[in-house]
């Protein structure tokens, strides 16, 4: 199954709570190993199957930053995954503390409640406001990289994304006649085509308003606007440029005739 075709929905993380919290008031239930260890596997497919849909999610989110729905999915879990890892936690605090470990560890590996014990000590219900500013800062700053919006000035290189909206119309068509003269037979056809786009958005940091490609056709090269040409008026008796007139910065030898550019920079 290719990615773009996986299913998707949004972890109702309320519901989810509920499950954990019944696997740990069946874990205390358990009267042997054989049964903690059949809930730890539905532990396994609960979690699994929430990490998968956090991670479409995230993935697709990435792939372009400015989707709507990926982009409040991300918020969403932003907010909701630290206080979901707290539940687990909780989970992971009764199979850790399990009168039926040796058992357990034959199943499961000593290595599996090692990483029990890492995570533990790695996080704290304390913790989960900050956890969530951090992730909601990680978004941010993900989304910022990821686009073109942030001028060349920071010193950083961004990864490409292609990101942006366009509008694109047109139309074209046929025509074909065909006839004969006695036995002079001819076809006589032709072909038209009519098309026009518009950028409507494109992720870009221009270092100025009017270099922005958005609202052009896609690929209009965008650059200095002749408004007309310098006249003997526009200069003083010595030659020089009159105040007030503006002067391209690449030349200081101005003279009438000259070309005469529209000051875009303000």
């Amino acid at each position: 199954m290719k990615f773009s075709d996986m299913p998707y929905e949004r972890v109702d993380f309320e519901k989810v709570g509920q499950e954990l919290s019944g696997l740990i008031r069946e874990l205390g239930e358990a009267k042997n190993g054989e049964e903690q260890f059949a809930v730890h596997q539905r532990y396994y497919a609960l979690t699994d199957h929430v990490y998968t849909l956090m991670t479409i999610g995230h993935i697709r989110h990435d792939i372009n930053t400015v989707d709507e729905f990926y982009e409040k999915e991300r918020k969403y879990y932003d907010e909701m995954q630290p206080v979901f890892q707290n539940q687990v936690l909780e989970y992971m605090q009764k199979l850790y503390e399990s009168p039926y470990r040796d058992y357990l560890e034959s199943k499961i590996g000593p290595v599996a409640f090692k990483n029990m014990e890492i995570a533990m000590k790695a996080f704290d219900e304390r913790v989960i406001a900050l956890s969530q500013e951090e992730n909601a800062l990680t978004t941010e700053y993900d989304q910022l990289i990821a686009s073109g919006d942030v001028s060349s000035i920071i010193g950083q290189k961004l990864p490409k994304r292609n990101i942006g909206k366009s509008e694109n119309s047109g139309f074209d068509g046929e025509l074909n006649y065909r006839g004969s003269i006695g036995e002079f037979k001819y076809n006589l056809g032709g072909t038209f085509s009519y098309a026009k786009n518009k950028v409507v958005y494109v992720s870009e940091a221009p270092a100025y308003p009017y270099q922005a490609q958005s609202g052009h056709r896609i690929g209009t090269k965008l650059g200095l606007r002749c408004v007309g040409f310098y006249q003997q008026e526009d200069f003083d008796a010595n030659g020089k440029l009159k105040e007030g007139i503006p002067a391209p910065t690449w030349t200081s030898n101005l003279q009438p005739g000259d070309l005469r550019y529209a000051d875009l920079n303000g």
